[in-house]
């Protein structure tokens, strides 16, 4: 009842006798306690303490705040709590016995209930009986008993009722829970209300089996954490009455499905794996822990029943980091529990709080970053509740129980954004924990808490300085404004950083991952000191060598593959950003770009080599060798450089040679420093490998790290890659070296060194020989004399039995084609390097080591240095060196090498007296040597050759090893020029008055004096080498089948003057005159000096036979002839063969063909000139000198006229004839092979037919050969206009690209046929199918023009010759066409010549000139005058022939006399067969009419055409003469002396 209520009467009276009556049975009850007087029933008797303390309480309150001043309105606070305590009893009434009515037993044992004390309420509602539990945590649907429903409505009514007091008096606070209960009251109401709003989502969930399980284990959990809840707050076991008041006023869940991150939960404790244990927390600690706790294993298990569906669900940043992190906390709290029970530290509690707070820290990172929310999810932290616990067992000190840190902080880029969340938790993670144990090791550090694998620990420090550089340089590059691009150039920097720590974690340890130990220590490394970068890179720990100076073999440990693939990383780098950057980002020192100068020079002179390709064995990559051999110097250079402790700079530019050398065969790039000092390329070795000598071998040596480098890279090549160049040079020497025994010692007096008694005398040694006795080339020796064999040197066992003698025959060396010299390397590296300043102090050592002394006079040292040649003390030690290219000893001998060869230097000071070169026409040197024939067959035509060391021969027929018969050299000695002074270089030279052994007549030449093969005479035994002589000549000197080629007439001349014995090749490999004819019948000879003559005359034969193609002279021409269709060309070759004898029936070639059935058209019966005869004589017979002598008159004749029947009757006739007599002897002469036997003394000659003199041919005769000649001259003509047509053609259609390819077809084409076949498809390209005229452009139209030009051109022939004028005219006209003014003048003169013969006139002869000019509108007659200086008679218009008789050849004759008709051209023509051995004069007289300009034209057979355009005659009256020219003959030949302005003209293909 509210006190102070103001009650009816009727209230008041039930009031009384209700009192009364309560009193009277509460004392009745009393009295029947065992009985119980009044009974209520079981539901009321359950809720009467209950409802008898609240109303009190309530009674209380309602005093308490009718007198409180904290409300505004404190009247309406107590009207609040009447009405509670009115609304509280209804509720009791109708909820107790389900009646609606409380009986009057309960309510007057309700009045019996004990009173409350006297006191002032409490404000955290303890007065109160407990409340029931708050509707947060009442789960929805359970069925409870009738006491609880009433104390749910008390429950709920009191907390309504507070709830608005609570709001009434806030400044106050009316109720209060403890500290503790109010610590988690929005955390237990948030937790309470959200399990509810799970459990109503499982219950309609149809993803489990059971929902109802589902909802069962929510409930529990529910009830599980009320009662952890009470038993925890407060420290009680009981929720106090405010706080569960409180709780139901806390802000209610939004209406709305539940969050599967748990969102709708409060924040979760810690979890487990980052609490430390033993960590005494506060209650509110407790409590959110022991709720977490029971929210995990509630959720886990909903997880595993939701499977398919995944109940819970973390943000995917946190569910990346979930193991991570688990795996963390685990193993920090393993760590903290480690270190407690540690002995090690001072202070094990202080290394514990350290763990501890890492947690803490970690933990806080995690939740800050995870998901960039600054909180982890619930469902993240339940998750990470269940992830795989750590295995029971002790902490690793390598860390390994922490998962992979993430990348130390020296190989992340400053200010670098992690792309994602989770990289950012395990950044910071790592780094919390790189922190921690770094003063854990501090705090342990004799035993080191923590330990890398050997390996890491070898290249922590490395790998630290490598990486905190690099995140300089991409901070330096940033800023940098040299490159176009330095983003990019950041990029290059941090994708190598990524890459480097990808490797270093891939090497080390050999186990792909860098431990965590080692990260951490990583991460304790000293730091870089702050400041800019360095451009030499010194910044950088020293580099390692790269991949292209490693060797193969080399077996490096895992640190030091690290350090090199680190550097090799390191040179990509900054080679790349060296390109980015124009060459000026790395900054070697000066001493470094020297030796970087240097060493580019290097490589670029060794790759500039030309390796040959047949040199060793096994198919050799050359291509390798050289890559191998710049290799090696590039490795040696390294070293040096590195010795030197190099910048890292300077190390990364050398190493870009490397890739320079690849490619270039690639392009150097523009910032290559350029060389100081060039490297000296000393040509290449006799097998054609390159030599080189480097500027301190050619400069006096200086000191310093450039010599060093140099000397380096200079060593390797003389040892490493000598080698190989020695192997490949010997095979070349020894190529052309023979040993054959050809006996054994017997025994003999041992005291008689210098003589051998053999077991053969049939041995075939002769003086000069070198030998080998017994085995090697220790017993090397020389034969001095024979019989009992005499030897020059001692042998190096006398008389011994029994011993080997083995001729050592040496042929010339053939070098490679690429070879500069044929010296070996060895010779080249040992004795033509060498310092002049020791040159005399090296010399004289050498000299005393054999007991010499050295003269100081010159011309005595000279002597001294013959003589020890020739002595016994050196010839088989040195010529030893020499034949097995021996570097050490040709290093001893060097000095007297070169002070020997000195001596035959020509153009020398202070020669000796006496000394004369063997140079000169008539020279020639022997040397006989037993190759064999695989040997033999080595040497070819035009080969260079040279002997590898000092080599005795003998002058021809002068003593030496003559005797000996076998392949014989024969060395041709005749120079360019006879003066010693004008050419230098070493030449032979006898040295008989200065050698040991005069006798032997030595003529000794100099090493490496290069020859030439001229020729190989097989004297008609070519399977029999024994039987050759290779004829060698000095190869300073343009072979003669060079001469021939290039059609040298005149110096061809002049050679074989020098050599006519060489002219004959009728027994050799290759014939002069089949090359000769060979190159005459290919174009005209315009010299003045005939080949073939100089041929003939010098004792070649015209049916020699070519040994390589089978063919004589005349089948050479006409298998020629047939082959390129021109035969025009060749009639005077085969003319002055057939003349001089050659035998047309010889069937010879390939096909066994005559030249009678290769050119069956040629008249052999036609010659028109009489014949003699003549023999050759080169024996010196009678004294006479070498060359052609005449038969008898009367022998000759009866020669000619049974040659004359046997080539009429072909090859059936007599070829031979018997007993010919001239003047004193008889002869039999064989016609088939031109030779002639003395019948006397059996001695054969060579015979020939040479023309006497020309037979005059008829004006018939002369007709016919004039239109021959003119055809020639038509086809000739034609063929050159068509050319410069379709260049016009070309032109004209050059904007038509498909007009290319015919174009080209047209150009190579050679007869009109065929281009007329091709033209008239080239007109369909060209015009198209244009039907419209006024269509055509300017560009159609013209090349339309061209195009009939070309066919106009090729539709001349003999019987439309006169159109040339027109065909001419209209390519002149052709803006497109460029015809050559010789062309245009060929073009007249043939109009001329045809006009000439059109008039029955002749075109061609020995001597002819054609006067032409065109007639104005009056005539001209213009007349040519010659005086016949053979008659004296001058031939003109009145005299047209001269006074000679008709068989004289010189007969002038105008054949053709012009007085000139208006408006008409006019041609007058003089000529004779063959002018005589006379001067001649030319005139050209006006006669009559006015004067004209006119044109005069001479032929002359062989020369150009002359053509004399003459101005008009300056005298207006007849009777002026103007003299053309006057003339000499020679040889048949008119030589004119031109008095005016004249053109030659000579129309070629070509």
């Amino acid at each position: 009842m509210v006190a102070g209520e103001p009650p009816t009467l009727s209230q008041k009276v039930k009031r009384v006798v209700s009192q009364e009556l309560c009193a009277l049975f509460l004392q009745l009850q009393q009295m029947y306690k065992p009985v119980c007087v009044i009974q209520a029933s079981p539901e009321e008797a359950a809720v009467l303490e209950f409802a008898s303390q609240v109303g009190q309480e309530l009674t209380a309150w309602a005093a308490y705040l009718r007198e409180a001043s904290d409300a505004s309105d404190s009247a309406a606070a107590v009207d609040l709590v009447a009405r509670a305590q009115q609304l509280i009893w209804a509720n009791i009434q109708e909820l107790t016995g389900l009646t609606g009515q409380f009986s009057n037993a309960a309510k007057v044992l309700l009045e019996g209930c004990s009173k409350r004390a006297a006191g002032p309420v409490a404000r955290t509602l303890s007065g109160f009986p407990p409340l029931e539990t708050p509707s947060c945590f009442m789960v929805a649907g359970e069925p409870p008993t009738l006491s609880q429903k009433v104390k749910s409505v008390v429950s709920q009514e009191l907390c309504a009722l507070f709830l608005q007091l609570q709001q009434m008096y806030k400044p106050v606070c009316v109720i209060q829970a403890s500290p503790e209960e109010a610590a988690v009251l929005e955390f237990a109401s948030q937790v309470g209300q959200e399990l509810t709003a799970w459990a109503a989502y499982l219950r309609e969930a149809s993803e489990a089996s059971d929902s109802a399980a589902a909802v069962d284990l929510v409930a529990r959990a529910q009830q599980l954490i009320w009662a952890n809840i009470q038993e925890l707050t407060g420290l009680t076991g009981q929720f106090s009455n405010a706080a569960k008041v409180l709780l139901e006023g806390c802000s209610k869940r939004a209406a709305g499905p539940v969050a599967r991150t748990l969102s709708g939960f409060p924040p979760l404790e810690t979890p487990s794996c980052f609490m430390v244990a033993g960590e005494p927390p506060m209650l509110s600690q407790k409590v959110q822990s022991v709720v977490s706790q029971e929210l995990c294993a509630l959720f886990l298990q909903l997880q595993q029943m939701y499977k398919p569906v995944c109940v819970i669900q973390a943000s995917p940043e946190e569910a990346a980091v979930l193991e991570f992190a688990c795996q963390v906390g685990q193993e920090l709290t393993a760590w903290a529990a480690y270190l407690r029970e540690a002995s090690e530290a001072s202070d094990s509690a202080a290394a514990v709080d350290l763990v501890a707070r890492a947690q803490q820290l970690i933990w806080a990172n995690i939740q800050e970053l995870t998901g960039l929310t600054g909180q982890f999810s619930n469902a993240a932290k339940v998750l990470l509740e269940g992830c795989s616990k750590r295995a029971a067992g002790p902490v690793a000190r390598t860390l390994s129980g922490f998962p992979p840190l993430e990348t130390p902080s020296c190989f992340m880029l400053a200010g670098e954004p992690p792309t994602l969340s989770h990289q950012k938790v395990k950044r910071v993670v790592s780094q919390e924990l790189c922190a921690l144990f770094l003063q854990l090791q501090q705090m342990y550090k004799p035993v080191c808490v923590i330990q890398a694998s050997p390996e890491e620990a070898a290249v922590l420090e490395f790998a630290s300085q490598v990486g905190q550089e690099l995140t300089a340089w991409a901070a330096y590059l940033r800023e940098a404004p040299e490159a176009s691009d330095s983003a990019a150039a950041v990029d290059l920097v941090a994708r190598a950083q990524q890459l480097i720590w990808a490797n270093i974690q891939k090497l080390t340890g050999l186990t792909g991952q860098f431990s965590n130990a080692a990260k951490v220590l990583l991460e304790g490394c000293s730091k870089r000191a702050a400041g800019p970068v360095a451009r030499t890179l010194s910044g950088f720990p020293p580099l390692q060598t790269p991949s292209c100076f490693m060797v193969a073999e080399e077996s490096p440990t895992p640190s030091q593959k690290v350090k090199r693939v680190v550097s090799q990383e390191l040179n990509e780098l900054f080679l790349q950003l060296q390109e980015m950057y124009k060459g000026c980002l790395l900054q070697p020192t000066e001493e470094e770009e020297s030796l970087l100068d240097y060493a580019a020079q290097i490589e670029h002179e060794l790759l500039g080599c030309s390796l040959p390709s047949d040199v060793l064995d096994g198919g050799v990559d050359f291509a390798k060798i050289s890559a191998e051999m710049v290799s090696g110097a590039r490795r040696q250079i390294w070293a040096e450089i590195v010795k030197r402790d190099s910048t890292n700079a300077a190390k990364i530019l050398f190493s870009r040679q490397k890739n320079h050398s690849e490619s270039q065969k690639s392009q150097e790039s523009p910032e290559t420093h350029v060389p100081q000092v060039p490297l000296h390329h000393k040509g290449t070795s006799v097998s054609g490998f390159p030599v080189f000598l480097f500027p301190f071998e050619a400069e006096k040596p200086s000191k310093g790290p450039l010599r060093q480098v140099r000397l380096a890279a200079s060593q390797y090549v003389q040892s490493e890659f000598g080698a190989l160049a020695s192997k490949s040079d010997l095979k070349y020497i020894q190529a052309a070296m023979n040993e054959s025994v050809v006996t054994h010692t017997l025994r003999s007096d041992p005291t008689v060194s210098c003589r051998m008694e053999v077991d053969r005398e049939d041995h075939g040694l002769a003086a000069m020989d070198d030998i080998l006795v017994g085995p090697g080339f220790d017993g090397l020796n020389r034969v001095k004399g024979l019989g009992s064999v005499l030897t020059v040197y001692a042998v190096k066992e006398p008389g011994k039995e029994g011993l080997e003698v083995r001729r050592l025959a040496v042929g010339p060396v053939v070098p490679s084609e690429k070879a500069t010299s044929g010296m070996t390397y060895n010779f080249i590296r040992n004795v033509e390097f060498f310092d002049e300043d020791t040159e005399e102090e090296n010399l004289t050592a050498f000299l005393d080591s054999v007991g010499v002394e050295l003269p100081a006079d010159p011309v005595e040292r000279k002597k001294v240095l013959v003589k020890l040649y020739t002595s016994n003390k050196i010839y088989p030690r040195l010529n030893k060196a020499m034949y097995t290219d021996d570097a050490e000893e040709l290093r001893r001998h060097a000095p007297y090498i070169r002070a020997l060869r000195g001596v035959f230097k020509r153009g020398q000071s202070d020669p000796l007296p006496g000394f004369n070169f063997f140079i000169g026409s008539a020279k020639k040197l022997v040397k006989r040597c037993e190759l064999t024939k695989e040997q033999a067959e080595v040497y070819q035509i035009n080969q260079k050759v040279c002997w590898p060391a000092f080599f005795s021969t003998s002058e021809a027929d002068k003593g030496g090893n003559d005797a000996f018969t076998g392949l014989t050299f024969c060395i041709r000695c005749r120079d360019s020029t006879e003066d010693p002074n004008e050419i230098q270089g070493y030449f032979p030279a006898s040295i008989k008055p200065w050698s040991c052994f005069p006798d032997e007549n030595e003529v000794l030449i100099p090493p490496h004096y290069m020859l030439r093969v001229h020729n190989i005479n097989y004297n008609k035994q070519p399977a029999n080498p024994k039987k050759w002589v290779i004829e060698l000549e000095l190869a300073d000197l343009p072979p003669v089948w060079d001469i021939i080629t290039q059609k040298n007439w005149q110096e061809f001349k002049t050679w074989a003057q020098a050599h006519p014995d060489l002219v004959d090749t009728s027994k050799s490999h290759s014939s002069i005159i089949n090359e000769v004819v060979s190159s005459l019948a290919a174009e005209p000879n315009e010299t003045g000096v005939d080949p073939l003559k100089v041929c003939l005359d010098h004792g070649a034969l015209p049916n020699e036979i070519d040994m390589q193609t089978g063919n004589t002279p005349l089948t050479t021409v006409a298998l020629q002839c047939l082959e390129s269709g021109k035969t025009e060309q060749a009639l005077a070759v085969l003319e002055s063969l057939l003349l001089a004898g050659a035998n047309p029936y010889i069937k010879a070639g390939p096909h066994e063909e005559s030249f009678e059935q290769l050119m069956p058209e040629i008249d052999l019966r036609l010659l028109n000139c009489v014949m003699g005869w003549q023999y050759w004589v080169d024996d010196g017979v009678d004294g006479k000198e070498d060359g052609w002598y005449l038969w008898s008159e009367d022998g000759s004749a009866m020669l000619e006229h049974a040659f004359q029947e046997w080539l009429n009757s072909g090859h059936e006739g007599r070829s031979k004839l018997l007993g010919v007599r001239s003047d004193y002897f008889s002869y039999n002469v064989d016609f088939l092979h031109m030779k002639q036997a003395n019948t006397s003394t059996g001695t054969k000659r060579k015979i020939r037919r040479y023309r006497r003199r020309s037979i005059p041919l008829s004006h018939d005769q002369l007709r016919a050969l004039s239109e021959a000649k003119l055809r020639q001259e038509l086809t000739l003509l034609q063929k050159l206009l068509m050319r410069a047509a379709v260049d016009g053609l070309q032109q004209a259609t050059c904007h038509l690209q498909d007009a290319a390819d015919m174009l080209s077809s047209l150009s190579q084409m050679v007869s009109a046929t065929e281009i007329s076949a091709v033209s008239s498809e080239y007109e369909k390209l060209v015009l198209g199918d244009l039907e419209d005229e006024a269509k055509e452009t300017k560009e159609t139209k013209e090349a339309k023009a061209s195009l009939l030009n070309l066919q106009e051109a090729c539709d001349l022939n003999w019987d439309t010759r006169e159109k040339v004028t027109e065909v001419v005219k209209h390519l002149r006209d052709d803006p497109h066409v460029k015809l050559a003014d010789d062309l245009v003048e060929g073009a007249e003169a043939f109009v001329t010549s045809n006009n000439v013969f059109q008039r029955d006139g002749i075109t061609h002869a020995g001597f002819r000139a054609s006067l032409s000019w065109q007639n104005g509108e009056k005539r001209t007659d213009l007349d040519m005058c010659m005086t016949c200086p053979e008659c004296n008679m001058q031939v003109y218009h009145e005299e047209k022939e001269c006074g000679c008789t008709e068989d004289k050849l010189c007969r002038l004759n105008l054949d053709i006399d012009d007085r000139g008709t208006p408006h008409k051209s006019s041609e007058e023509n003089l000529y004779m067969q063959e002018p005589g051995p006379f001067r001649y004069k030319l005139e050209v007289e006006l006669y009559s009419g006015p004067p004209v300009p006119f044109r005069l034209q001479v032929h002359r057979p062989g020369q150009a055409l002359r053509v004399y355009r003459v101005a008009p005659h300056t005298t207006p009256r007849s009777g002026g003469r103007i003299v053309i020219f006057e003339a000499s003959v020679a040889e048949g030949i008119m030589h004119l002396e031109s008095c005016l302005e004249h053109l030659d003209v000579m129309l070629s293909t070509d």
